[in-house]
């Protein structure tokens, strides 16, 4: 089973913003997905998410063509949270987790409750479950909106196959205690509970600690792919981010990097 796409080219008016990216979720890992501002990231992710069709290629769900799979199974094989999720209307935290619910419609009252529960927990917005979501800060949002597709995985599990979570920057808006504990529940998810995970991220450091893989895109093309020892290396990081780094064994983390830039 993988999340896959192959081979496909996307663009936007006159605009080449993919061309010929292909990228495989597998079940159990974490992959990040790095590069510059404008390199194709969240056009990437839309793609696999099913918001939008390639022009050439094509997304594979478990080995299936995504356009030929209904829409509530895939919202049942595949959680997304967008860069900015946009909710306007005046709801209640719960009422905004209980959303990751909705492409299970077998699922009785009592069990979506505790799985949004769970999620609250697992998120860290148990203690908001009463609060209105509008009146919450930024970040505040950003978790709760990660507890609602943990309510999506939760329940997909239940299905016996692990899902698909597809991740856009969620970290842009926490402080750095909530980005490691986001991270790390994310990297949880998919070593434990056996998700594949796509994670868009712009601390390289972050990527390096908590990913498997990383993917880098470079003007909408895919530059290197691998573990993050052959990938963040001094010659791709200046390809890629125009960036001078110097990169290291980390000295607190057996096997990890550390990424420093030079001016």
């Amino acid at each position: 089973m993988t999340l896959d796409a192959d081979n496909i080219d996307v663009a936007r008016g006159q605009a080449r913003v993919l061309h010929r990216v292909s990228l495989s979720i597998r079940p159990g890992s974490v992959v990040g997905l790095l590069g510059a501002n404008g390199a194709g990231k969240s056009t990437l992710l839309a793609a696999l998410a099913g918001e939008l069709r390639p022009d050439a290629g094509r997304i594979l769900l478990d080995g299936e063509d995504a356009r030929g799979v209904p829409a509530r199974r895939q919202a049942r094989r595949r959680a997304v949270l967008p860069q900015k999720p946009s909710l306007t209307f005046d709801l209640g935290v719960r009422d905004v987790v209980s959303m990751g619910a909705y492409p299970f419609p077998e699922l009785s009252a009592d069990t979506v409750d505790a799985l949004i529960d769970g999620a609250l927990d697992q998120a860290g917005v148990a203690h908001l479950a009463d609060r209105r979501y509008p009146e919450l800060s930024g970040g505040e949002q950003q978790r709760v909106q990660f507890a609602r597709v943990l309510t999506q995985c939760r329940a997909a599990a239940r299905d016996g196959a692990p899902p698909y979570l597809l991740l856009d920057e969620p970290i842009s808006s926490l402080d750095p205690k909530h980005q490691i504990e986001l991270l790390r529940t994310t990297w949880t998810l998919a070593h434990q509970d056996g998700l594949g995970v796509l994670v868009i991220v712009h601390d390289i450091n972050l990527a390096a600690c908590w990913c498997d893989r990383l993917v880098l895109l470079a003007d909408g093309a895919v530059a290197a792919e691998g573990v993050p020892s052959t990938v963040l290396t001094p010659a791709l990081l200046r390809a890629v981010y125009d960036l001078d780094a110097d990169v290291l064994p980390h000295p607190r983390q057996a096997g990890k990097l550390l990424v420093l830039t030079r001016e």
